[in-house]
């Protein structure tokens, strides 16, 4: 079972971690959405392309010409390896800016809009 599929590491996971997931996750070694996106792709071209897509997600740092002269090997056009890179790029960027906006802060009732956008900008920084 690909347990990294499953949200843990299989090299860092615990026993009882092992044990959580293949009690909770009965379907986990034969469900598609469990397995994916690993096993997604057709044909060598679909799989070339989750796989640098997935190299280029978990491991930004390492991606390299390697891992780019695979994808290359299987097929894809060039055009089509930039489009899976921009999706990938434009996704990672979407999520680390939403993840570092944090939760909505609202004013409280009866609150002025400038003492509003002052506490907002506070707790903003505060944030940073």
């Amino acid at each position: 079972m690909d347990l990294v599929a499953a949200g843990v590491d299989a090299a860092r996971a615990t026993p009882e971690q092992i044990a959580v997931l293949e009690a909770s996750h009965p379907k986990a070694k034969t469900s598609d959405y469990d397995l994916l996106p690993r096993g997604a792709g057709t044909d060598a071209r679909e799989r070339a392309i989750v796989r640098l897509s997935i190299d280029l997600t978990s491991r930004p740092s390492d991606f390299g010409a390697a891992q780019l002269d695979a994808a290359v090997a299987a097929g894809p056009s060039p055009l089509e390896l930039l489009d899976a890179t921009h999706a990938v790029a434009i996704f990672a960027w979407a999520n680390r800016l939403m993840l570092n906006l944090g939760e909505p802060v609202f004013p409280a009732r009866g609150a002025s809009a400038r003492a509003a956008a002052r506490e907002g900008r506070e707790r903003r920084i505060v944030r940073c």
